[in-house]
């Protein structure tokens, strides 16, 4: 199994958080002949590790294949090969990782580290375990809408910078940010800078690609500080589409590179923070 990365000031409580997303990287890489059933599959591993926190002194909540304690942070997963469609059956709440199928990855320790900062809070968790499986979270935070546009990057694989295979799967449900807009008064609050032309910088990348749209909605959740201060920060989040009755679902991941963290502040700061229900 791979090791997590060497965080400082880990407790035994990150030691088995990391162990418990290592496990769902390994298991959700596996084929699965019955995909509707990724929850329940982990059940076992689930009480286990709720056993081992609460050991050591943590009771936490399992919601979904996630624990209460790591959110809103550990909601910024990742697919990392999206697949052409969402599953006929229904796996799972929108925001788990079990509503989609194949492979995930986070860090929810690195996603963490500034989410309590007034991006991104929960407010409530609703989680009725079984078959079903339904969930809602609530959460107060900053909205805004994403304009969004495609890149093909074709340059990219003629240049050798990237495989074909990598781009076409990987990267293949991914989209640019070209503008943030503010959703009330339709003002822009950013664009992307002119030198972001390539994969990592001002992305979303969609759960699926039957969820890529040009225009979603977009919860700030983490501000992540480069291993080099020179590098500037990220500003981590997920999208989101607006459903009947006014709540949310998750369609994806999002990234906006910023020089600073007065600067990635600076690009929210005039959003007001409402709460919105992600089922």
């Amino acid at each position: 199994m791979v090791q997590p990365p060497p965080y400082p000031n880990a407790d035994d409580r990150d030691a088995i958080l990391d162990s418990w997303s290592h496990m769902l990287q390994t298991y959700t890489s596996c084929k699965h002949e019955a995909p509707e059933e990724r929850l329940s599959c982990v059940e076992t591993a689930a009480m286990d590790t709720k056993a081992l926190l609460k050991k050591n002194g943590y009771d936490d909540i399992y919601l979904a294949g996630m624990w209460k304690d790591t959110l809103p942070a550990a909601l910024v997963w990742t697919v990392e090969a999206a697949a052409n469609d969402r599953p006929t059956q229904y796996q799972g709440p929108s925001w788990s990782w079990s509503a989609v199928n194949g492979a995930i990855s986070y860090d929810y320790r690195k996603m963490r580290q500034d989410s309590n900062d007034g991006w991104c809070k929960l407010i409530n968790a609703k989680y009725e375990a079984g078959t079903a499986a339904a969930g809602s979270l609530t959460l107060r935070g900053k909205l805004a809408i994403g304009k969004l546009c495609h890149h093909d990057y074709k340059d990219w694989v003629e240049n050798g910078l990237i495989p074909e295979d990598v781009l076409r799967t990987r990267f293949g449900a991914q989209m640019d940010i070209a503008e943030l807009v503010d959703p009330d008064a339709g003002a822009s609050l950013g664009k992307a800078p002119d030198d972001t032309d390539h994969l990592h910088e001002w992305c979303v990348r969609f759960d699926t690609k039957h969820d890529m749209k040009e225009e979603v909605f977009m919860l700030p959740v983490s501000l992540v500080p480069a291993g080099n201060p020179s590098l500037g920060v990220t500003v981590y989040g997920i999208s989101l589409i607006k459903s009947v009755g006014g709540v949310y679902t998750r369609s994806g991941m999002w990234q906006v590179s910023m020089s600073s963290k007065t600067e990635a502040r600076e690009l929210f700061k005039g959003l007001v923070d409402i709460e919105i229900t992600i089922v």
